[in-house]
């Protein structure tokens, strides 16, 4: 059982890495790609204002999930803002 355990936890590793050596190198570079693709659909979604803070703005209500939510945070006037009721709290 120790053993196919090593070898699942081996493959899930061998999964994040993908071509890095570190696994520092492999989140950073998880990390800029997330980042190219929220600025790609970021201006995707700038097309329609209405769309755009639906999904990054501040949520309404409680039950509403966006991203900000999902973050807990949202940009407003340039800066940084807590979320009072992360996606996770919302019942879901």
């Amino acid at each position: 059982m120790v053993a196919a355990k090593a070898i699942y936890d081996w493959s899930v590793l061998s999964d994040i890495l993908g071509t890095a050596t570190y696994l520092s190198e492999a989140k950073m570079e998880i990390y800029n790609k997330h980042k190219l693709d929220l600025d790609k659909l970021k201006n995707l979604l700038k097309t329609d204002s209405s769309v755009y803070h639906r999904v990054f703005g501040i949520p309404e209500t409680e039950k509403e999930t966006n991203y900000s939510a999902y973050i807990g945070m949202v940009k407003k006037n340039g800066k940084k803002q807590s979320v009072k009721y992360p996606a996770a709290s919302n019942g879901a």
